[in-house]
């Protein structure tokens, strides 16, 4: 009998630690991390085993199915009276998570893991975060926004635009009670990492470091709180023209070569995917089973061609946005059910979750914690230091010299 207490006490002792360990570092008990889009290869070949902690969980296509009495109280949350409360059919919890990202309470590894707590509510959460942000790399990182969309591949209008995203994602998070607020806070911890894997890059030095992201994050917050400005706006002409306003001074950096129609299509395209974000289930959120619409070229091409013939710049009539479907406008109704059927904030499939790859995949570039570019496919997540036969190569951003500011660079 003393033996046996003996054996529990020291088991105690031994996985007491492990617990403790793995509750404070969150997903860094495990050796595999989130870096940007992926894994690091340092972390990859150190445990195989554990790369079910980020499955390919499949993106369903999502259209908007709310009805316009729900949109309106979506509206309402919109002007600033944000409820912490939610529906009882949109609560989710981790076991619920977990499902989605494919793991069984008959995995061999689901019970050593769950004891040692790596899948505790705020390592899920964690991961929720790291998921929903590598969702915003990949859609704010598409080359069509900066040919077609002609936002300037230089660090701040980059920064901003996908600070863009990241503030679509925390708008739903504001209505999901007290977890939303949490995954929240660790989505924009997430953001200023990534700025920082950026700066690094481009061989910023640590000593700058502080100053730039510091400056960064001003400028951030500045363009945010206009995005919130806009839609506490009753009027959706109101709503559209403040948002169009604080995308060209923030994205565009308030270019006077890039006119109204052209800012006013990207307006639509956010606008939209607002929308569908809000009309997402829960659970499908907090798994981040969902992605961005891709970016919508026919109409910033058509934009461009009707300031370069010299067009009055006409403001678009799309409906099926947040802005037109909540009922404050008298056809709201019908283009909700009519659905978008195409262009802006169209939903596509895709085999990994966010990646906008389909089901074979492809070689993306990514930063590892150091800022050094590292490779990884995103179906097989295999990993490697060198460029594979087929990768982009990845396109650091441009950055202020040391006596400049970021708004002096951009």
């Amino acid at each position: 009998m003393q033996l046996r207490r003996n054996t529990v006490v020291a088991a105690v002792r031994l996985v007491r630690p492990l617990v403790k360990a793995s509750n404070a570092r969150g997903l860094a008990s495990c050796p595999l991390r989130v870096h940007n889009s992926g894994t690091s290869p340092k972390a990859s070949a150190s445990c195989a085993a554990v790369q079910k902690l980020l499955p390919r969980a499949p993106c369903r296509q999502v259209t908007s199915t709310t009805t316009t009495q729900q949109r309106q109280v979506a509206e309402v949350d919109d002007r600033g009276q944000v409820s912490d409360e939610r529906p009882a059919k949109d609560a989710v919890n981790s076991h619920e998570l977990h499902e989605k990202w494919g793991w069984k309470t008959s995995d061999p590894l689901y019970w050593p893991y769950k004891i040692m707590g790596v899948f505790s509510t705020k390592n899920t959460n964690a991961l929720s975060s790291a998921r929903m942000l590598q969702t915003c790399l990949n859609n704010a990182e598409c080359t069509e926004w900066y040919s077609d969309g002609k936002i300037s591949n230089e660090f701040l209008p980059k920064l901003l635009w996908l600070s863009t995203n990241v503030w679509l994602m925390s708008r739903r998070l504001l209505r999901e009670g007290e977890r939303g607020k949490k995954v929240q806070e660790l989505l924009f911890d997430e953001l200023w990492r990534e700025t920082k894997r950026q700066m690094r890059s481009i061989e910023v030095s640590e000593m700058m470091l502080k100053k730039y992201l510091a400056e960064a994050q001003q400028h951030t917050f500045i363009t945010l709180v206009q995005f919130d400005h806009a839609y506490t706006l009753e009027s959706r002409e109101e709503r559209m023209d403040v948002l169009t306003s604080a995308l060209w001074r923030g994205v565009y950096m308030s270019d006077e070569s890039i006119k109204e129609p052209h800012v006013r299509v990207l307006a639509e395209y956010v606008d939209a995917e607002l929308a569908d974000i809000y009309a997402v289930d829960a659970s499908e959120f907090f798994a981040v089973c969902i992605e961005f619409a891709p970016p919508p070229t026919a109409e910033l091409k058509a934009a461009s061609k009707k300031v370069a013939k010299g067009g009055g710049g006409k403001r678009s009539s799309r409906k099926g946005t947040v802005a037109a479907a909540p009922g404050l406008e008298g056809g709201a109704a019908d283009s909700t059910a009519a659905g978008r059927g195409g262009g802006i904030g169209e939903k596509v499939h895709h085999g990994d979750f966010g990646s906008g790859d389909g089901r074979e995949g492809r070689w993306r570039a990514c930063l590892a914690e150091s800022g050094k570019v590292y490779y990884w496919h995103t179906v097989s997540r295999e990993v490697t230091w060198d460029r594979p036969a087929g990768a982009e190569a990845y396109v650091p951003s441009v950055m202020p010299k040391a006596d400049q500011t970021l708004t002096a660079a951009a």
